[in-house]
Protein backbone atom coordinates (compact mmCIF):
# COMPACT_ATOMS: atom_id res chain seq x y z
CA UNK A 1 0.00 0.00 0.00
CA UNK A 2 1.22 3.05 -1.11
CA UNK A 3 0.17 7.14 -0.20
CA UNK A 4 -0.54 9.20 -3.47
CA UNK A 5 -2.12 12.26 -4.13
CA UNK A 6 -5.99 11.81 -5.00
CA UNK A 7 -5.79 14.70 -7.47
CA UNK A 8 -7.46 17.10 -5.35
CA UNK A 9 -4.23 19.15 -3.69
CA UNK A 10 -5.58 19.03 -0.09
CA UNK A 11 -6.15 14.88 0.27
CA UNK A 12 -4.19 12.04 0.13
CA UNK A 13 -5.14 7.99 -0.58
CA UNK A 14 -3.80 5.06 -0.07
CA UNK A 15 -3.80 2.56 -2.85
CA UNK A 16 -2.39 -1.18 -3.99
CA UNK A 17 0.48 -1.36 -6.25
CA UNK A 18 3.33 -3.92 -7.44
CA UNK A 19 6.56 -2.83 -6.58
CA UNK A 20 8.71 -2.17 -9.98
CA UNK A 21 8.08 -0.47 -13.38
CA UNK A 22 8.05 -2.72 -16.25
CA UNK A 23 10.45 -2.12 -18.86
CA UNK A 24 12.06 -3.54 -22.20
CA UNK A 25 13.13 -7.37 -22.27
CA UNK A 26 10.17 -7.97 -19.32
CA UNK A 27 12.66 -6.68 -16.72
CA UNK A 28 11.36 -4.95 -13.61
CA UNK A 29 13.21 -1.53 -12.20
CA UNK A 30 12.26 -1.30 -8.93
CA UNK A 31 14.62 1.40 -7.84
CA UNK A 32 15.42 4.84 -9.59
CA UNK A 33 18.62 6.92 -8.83
CA UNK A 34 17.76 10.11 -7.83
CA UNK A 35 21.03 11.65 -8.79
CA UNK A 36 19.63 10.52 -12.65
CA UNK A 37 15.77 10.57 -12.29
CA UNK A 38 14.91 13.31 -14.30
CA UNK A 39 17.26 12.29 -17.46
CA UNK A 40 15.53 8.77 -17.78
CA UNK A 41 12.53 8.63 -20.03
CA UNK A 42 10.87 5.70 -18.26
CA UNK A 43 10.77 8.12 -14.99
CA UNK A 44 9.72 11.10 -16.98
CA UNK A 45 6.51 11.61 -16.17
CA UNK A 46 5.93 9.59 -12.46
CA UNK A 47 8.75 11.87 -11.08
CA UNK A 48 6.85 15.03 -12.49
CA UNK A 49 3.27 14.18 -11.83
CA UNK A 50 2.81 11.07 -10.00
CA UNK A 51 4.66 10.82 -6.76
CA UNK A 52 3.95 8.76 -3.85
CA UNK A 53 4.77 7.65 -0.94
CA UNK A 54 6.11 4.59 0.96
CA UNK A 55 5.76 3.84 4.38
CA UNK A 56 7.94 1.35 5.75
CA UNK A 57 9.24 0.29 9.73
CA UNK A 58 12.67 -0.93 7.60
CA UNK A 59 14.25 -2.16 4.78
CA UNK A 60 16.90 -4.72 4.43
CA UNK A 61 20.11 -5.55 1.83
CA UNK A 62 22.06 -8.34 1.51
CA UNK A 63 25.86 -7.66 2.45
CA UNK A 64 28.69 -9.09 0.52
CA UNK A 65 28.71 -12.73 2.64
CA UNK A 66 24.83 -12.85 1.52
CA UNK A 67 23.51 -12.04 5.16
CA UNK A 68 20.75 -9.84 5.39
CA UNK A 69 21.10 -6.79 7.25
CA UNK A 70 18.00 -4.86 8.49
CA UNK A 71 17.93 -1.35 8.10
CA UNK A 72 15.78 0.92 10.82
CA UNK A 73 15.36 4.31 12.45
CA UNK A 74 16.91 4.67 15.35
CA UNK A 75 13.95 6.42 17.07
CA UNK A 76 11.82 3.33 15.49
CA UNK A 77 9.72 6.43 13.82
CA UNK A 78 7.87 4.92 10.40
CA UNK A 79 10.20 5.44 7.00
CA UNK A 80 8.62 7.31 4.21
CA UNK A 81 10.17 6.48 1.19
CA UNK A 82 10.14 8.34 -1.34
CA UNK A 83 9.02 7.40 -5.05
CA UNK A 84 6.61 7.47 -7.97
CA UNK A 85 4.13 5.49 -10.11
CA UNK A 86 2.84 4.68 -13.28
CA UNK A 87 -0.46 3.52 -14.38
CA UNK A 88 -0.15 1.22 -17.84
CA UNK A 89 -2.72 -0.82 -19.11
CA UNK A 90 -4.72 -0.57 -15.86
CA UNK A 91 -2.56 -1.72 -13.98
CA UNK A 92 -0.32 0.43 -11.11
CA UNK A 93 3.39 0.34 -10.56
CA UNK A 94 5.42 2.30 -8.31
CA UNK A 95 10.11 2.81 -7.76
CA UNK A 96 11.90 3.92 -4.67
CA UNK A 97 14.07 6.67 -5.30
CA UNK A 98 17.30 5.87 -3.87
CA UNK A 99 20.59 7.84 -3.36
CA UNK A 100 24.18 7.78 -2.00
CA UNK A 101 24.88 5.13 1.08
CA UNK A 102 25.29 7.33 4.46
CA UNK A 103 27.68 5.97 6.93
CA UNK A 104 25.34 3.53 8.42
CA UNK A 105 24.86 1.71 5.13
CA UNK A 106 27.81 1.81 3.67
CA UNK A 107 29.53 -1.72 4.54
CA UNK A 108 26.75 -3.66 3.30
CA UNK A 109 25.44 -1.61 0.20
CA UNK A 110 26.38 1.56 -1.84
CA UNK A 111 22.62 2.95 -2.37
CA UNK A 112 20.02 2.99 0.31
CA UNK A 113 16.36 4.24 -0.03
CA UNK A 114 15.83 8.48 0.25
CA UNK A 115 13.17 8.92 2.44
CA UNK A 116 11.96 11.95 4.51
CA UNK A 117 9.91 13.04 7.84
CA UNK A 118 6.22 12.61 8.44
CA UNK A 119 5.73 16.34 8.21
CA UNK A 120 7.00 16.08 4.66
CA UNK A 121 5.16 13.96 2.98
CA UNK A 122 2.28 16.35 1.44
CA UNK A 123 5.07 18.95 0.94
CA UNK A 124 6.58 15.43 -1.57
CA UNK A 125 3.08 14.83 -3.06
CA UNK A 126 1.90 18.34 -3.44
CA UNK A 127 4.91 20.54 -3.97
CA UNK A 128 6.88 21.75 -6.88
CA UNK A 129 10.47 21.61 -5.07
CA UNK A 130 10.77 17.83 -5.96
CA UNK A 131 14.73 18.68 -6.21
CA UNK A 132 15.24 19.52 -2.75
CA UNK A 133 14.27 16.30 -1.52
CA UNK A 134 16.84 14.27 -3.76
CA UNK A 135 19.60 16.06 -1.94
CA UNK A 136 18.31 15.18 1.61
CA UNK A 137 21.20 13.88 4.19
CA UNK A 138 19.64 10.52 5.02
CA UNK A 139 20.19 10.30 9.18
CA UNK A 140 21.94 7.37 10.40
CA UNK A 141 20.40 4.06 10.81
CA UNK A 142 20.02 1.14 13.38
CA UNK A 143 20.73 -2.28 11.61
CA UNK A 144 20.49 -5.84 12.66
CA UNK A 145 22.49 -8.71 10.81
CA UNK A 146 20.50 -12.26 10.88
CA UNK A 147 22.82 -14.95 11.55
CA UNK A 148 24.71 -16.42 8.78
CA UNK A 149 23.30 -20.07 7.98
CA UNK A 150 25.88 -22.70 8.19
CA UNK A 151 25.87 -26.63 6.78
CA UNK A 152 27.18 -29.64 8.01
CA UNK A 153 28.02 -30.54 4.81
CA UNK A 154 31.07 -29.28 3.03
Amino acid sequence: IIIISDNNKNNIKLMNMSWGYPAKDNKLIINARSESVFVKPLFHDGIRKNRCVIPAVSFYEWNKDKIKVTFSRKDNKILYFAGFYLIKDGKNYFVILTTKANDSVINTHHRMPLFFEANQVRDWLFGNNTEKFLNLEMPELACFQSCKQLTLWN
